[in-house]
């Protein structure tokens, strides 16, 4: 395998380690932007965008960056390709990007899914590559598609997809947060910024509607183009590898461009399985009333 030369604006956006914990082994998903010396200009920002993989065997200190992994349909510019939060079902890692998915009413951006074999990629990492057409995006029905400029089928509501997903171990669902900023809504006022988790069965069909909305913030109290983004979710007691149990945390900043103190995190507690069956919040199920 080749490393490419001309990576630029490379995030690490969520990690593995293969367990049990071993020789400090570390497997990074990367979002790339830039791809090719492209983009850079307010038109024109992330350029080509790519998902690929790095590897570290000393806890993290050093990572090799392996390359890429998946590319958009038709390789467009701009084009944010997100991601890139992963699961792990039957083996496979499944990883979530946004993609030019094709529908009944043509090509547009939507959330996709591509996988590849736990084992495999591990054994090509190792290797220092990885490996030879080991990814694969789903398309109509199946995960055929090379996932390097492949054709895509959506999976999910539309949101933005720079979180972290999990699989539960409680109740055998997957979980998503997506998120909105406060975006145009094409009639002269703009969307509210949210944050929704959204659960599935199989890893690849994501309910239409969100299991809980967490955030669901109007545009008034925002900047224009702000709000909630890059969540991440975590195991109340520290389970690896986007796995959780009955209760997890979901984190989120909001504002982020805003690097004063009005920047701000938040954390909710997700509980699958609440004492007596009730999940109160302290914002909208209690009055000022003793």
């Amino acid at each position: 395998q080749i490393v490419p030369t001309d990576t630029v604006n490379l995030w690490f956006v969520s990690l593995y380690q293969p367990q049990p914990v071993d020789d400090g082994e570390l497997l990074a998903f990367i979002h790339e932007e830039g791809v090719g010396m492209t983009g850079g200009t307010e038109q024109n920002r992330e350029g080509k965008t790519r998902i690929g993989l790095a590897w570290s065997e000393d806890h993290g200190n050093t990572w090799t960056y392996l390359g890429r992994i998946i590319s958009p349909y038709g390789d467009p510019q701009p084009h944010n390709i997100q991601g890139a939060p992963y699961v792990i079902k039957d083996g496979y890692f499944h990883v979530y990007f946004v993609d030019k998915v094709t529908t009944v009413n043509g090509v547009h951006d939507g959330i996709a899914v591509a996988r590849a074999s736990v084992a495999s990629v591990l054994q090509a990492a190792r290797a220092g590559s990885l490996g030879t057409g080991l990814w694969k995006k789903y398309s109509n029905g199946s995960f055929t598609t090379d996932a390097l400029g492949g054709v895509s089928s959506p999976i999910a509501p539309w949101g933005i997809t720079h979180t972290q997903a999990a699989y539960s171990t409680h109740t055998g669902k997957y979980y998503l947060p997506l998120t909105f900023m406060t975006w145009p809504d094409g009639a002269g006022g703009r969307v509210n910024s949210s944050v929704k988790l959204y659960e599935s069965t199989d890893a690849v069909t994501w309910s239409a509607s969100p299991a809980i909305v967490l955030a669901d913030e109007a545009p008034a109290t925002l900047r224009a183009d702000a709000g909630y983004q890059y969540c991440s979710v975590t195991d109340r007691d520290g389970a690896p590898n986007a796995q959780v149990g009955a209760n997890f945390y979901v984190y989120c900043a909001k504002d982020p461009y805003l690097y004063t103190t009005k920047m701000a995190l938040y954390r909710w507690q997700v509980m699958t399985d609440p004492v007596g069956g009730h999940v109160f919040r302290q914002s909208t199920d209690f009055s000022a009333t003793l």
